[in-house]
């Protein structure tokens, strides 16, 4: 079974901004980073990469600048539909923690008629995973999960890297 594929070497990147435009399915992500290059001699170069129609996002923190693993970075495509699953699931659970912890009455969390249990969202997007990919996006800064329908990287110039 493959787990996933390395798409760029993003090894020792340091992840400088991340942009999210929410627009329902229209939403879109972009990430700038600086990475090395692989061969000797070779300088630093600044990417962006651009996530259009982004379904799910989630983010883990390397926290307190903590190096363990750092050096595993990459920016890899996982196949297969489970982890896309998995990625919408936490994303419906997270939601609905989120909802509960604000509210004031004693709502019941597991009631089949409440609203917030309604998987009927989930379900439909399930169904159109295939149009879908699931990207990882590891760096000095932590990991990103983006399930989009399509990436772009740009190797920005001097000129555009220096800028915003």
């Amino acid at each position: 079974m493959k787990k996933t594929s390395l798409l760029y070497h993003t090894f020792d990147g340091d992840l400088k901004r991340v942009w999210v435009t929410p627009n329902y399915l229209d939403t879109k992500c972009s990430f700038r980073m600086e990475v090395w290059g692989g061969a000797e001699g070779e300088t630093k170069k600044t990417l962006l990469l651009n996530f259009d129609h982004v379904a799910a996002l989630e983010f883990s923190m390397n926290f307190c600048d903590n190096v363990v693993g750092a050096d595993l970075g990459g920016f890899y495509k996982v196949p297969g539909k489970k982890q896309k699953r998995k990625l919408l699931e936490r994303n419906f659970n997270r939601r609905k923690k989120d909802w509960l912890m604000t509210r004031l009455s004693d709502s019941e969390s597991d009631d089949p008629d409440d609203l917030l249990n309604d998987h009927s969202g989930v379900d439909q997007m399930e169904e159109k995973l295939s149009k879908y990919h699931l990207y990882l996006l590891q760096s000095m800064g932590g990991a990103w999960l983006v399930l989009a329908k399509e990436y772009e990287c740009v190797e920005l110039d001097e000129n555009e890297a220096l800028g915003e």
